[in-house]
């Protein structure tokens, strides 16, 4: 039972990280640069 508990916890933190990740990579680019530009380029 506590396996479980945990594991959806760790699923929820991921998935909160993810959605974080996201807004600020779309903010980032928003005001971006060639400098980020070019390294989010490189990344994906």
């Amino acid at each position: 039972m506590v396996n479980i508990k945990k594991k959806r916890k760790t699923e929820k933190v991921a998935n909160d990280f993810n959605g974080y990740r996201a807004k600020m990579n779309e903010r980032i680019l928003a005001y971006s640069n060639k400098v980020t530009k070019g390294i989010y380029s490189l990344g994906t």
